[in-house]
């Protein structure tokens, strides 16, 4: 089984949990529980300890790899982003990155396309994380100065 969320710009997120959304459902009578916190402490991104594991605060499949966590508990995707945006941030941009580095172009048109759409999400992403502080450089062993 094969569950998408899908963004504004038509990139998708995929998880291929082995189970249904059905067999990880509270029953009917239990709501969800819901992040009380005020801030983001609590919140980070590690690899899966169990992949696909419910998230803790939807019950929506998580994934496998880096995936986010509230303490010691998964959360999917979309809940880290509306929980801890600076994190959540990161997961989205490893998943464009990734959708990207998958895609497969047919014509100029729609390499042209994709490139105008990873464009829009970086210059999206460089305005979201300036909020957070300066740019950290990247240097190649052998150089002093930032990569170009």
């Amino acid at each position: 089984m094969s569950l998408s969320h899908t963004s504004p710009l038509r990139i998708s997120v995929r998880s291929t949990a082995a189970y249904s959304l059905e067999e990880a459902a509270p029953p009917a009578d239990v709501e969800p529980p819901v992040s009380t916190r005020a801030s983001a402490s609590g919140y980070s991104i590690r690899l899966a300890e169990s992949p696909g594991a419910p998230c803790a605060l939807c019950v929506e499949p998580t994934g496998a790899g880096p995936v986010g966590y509230l303490d010691e508990d998964p959360v999917c995707d979309l809940c880290l982003l509306q929980n801890c945006a600076e994190l959540g941030m990161l997961l989205a941009l490893s998943a464009v990155t990734r959708e990207y580095g998958d895609f497969g172009p047919e014509s100029e048109d729609e390499w042209r396309a994709a490139l105008a759409e990873l464009g829009a999400f970086a210059r999206l992403y460089a305005r979201f994380v300036a909020r957070s502080g300066p740019r950290r450089r990247i240097l190649r062993p052998d150089e002093d100065g930032p990569i170009h």
